[in-house]
């Protein structure tokens, strides 16, 4: 049986705050934390707004309508065009809205893990807060020098 995201997540953080830390999908050292190849270790939020600012010009594309922008030190901000996020149209299409749980954010919480970064994310990840709110927009504030 899968999990739903929610738990999945409650699951992670639980393991994380035993471990002193917190991330979504795991944490160095995990089985699941893989290096990400070719990137050295990003200790400084200057490196990780180029990484990804770089690599969201690759892996953004307009018909996801998102922005994702660094408002301050150690805030990433996503936001996507109310009503219009890809992955909300798609689950609305497909009937299963209502149980739609963000997978989105979930990855790019996902690709931060991967590089060993530790943040929270406001406000927490669970079912889609576009089909409950009309927007969905958040941080992830990043534990970095």
């Amino acid at each position: 049986m899968v999990l739903p995201l929610s738990e999945r997540i409650r699951d992670r953080e639980d393991q994380q705050t035993q471990q002193g830390g917190h991330s979504i999908a795991g944490s160095p050292g995990d089985e699941e934390t893989q290096e990400a190849p070719g990137i050295e270790k990003i200790e400084t939020f200057e490196e990780f707004k180029n990484l990804f600012s770089g690599g969201f010009e690759l892996l953004i594309a307009d018909f996801m309508n998102a922005r994702m922008t660094f408002p301050e030190k150690n805030v990433f901000h996503w936001e996507f065009v109310p009503q219009q996020c890809f992955a909300y149209r798609g689950m609305q299409n497909i009937g299963v809205i209502e149980d739609y749980e963000c997978g989105v954010v979930y990855r790019v919480a996902c690709w931060i893990d991967s590089l060993g970064i530790k943040y929270t994310i406001d406000p927490p990840v669970g079912k889609c807060m576009m089909h409950a709110k009309g927007t969905c927009a958040g941080n992830f504030l990043l534990n970095l020098k």
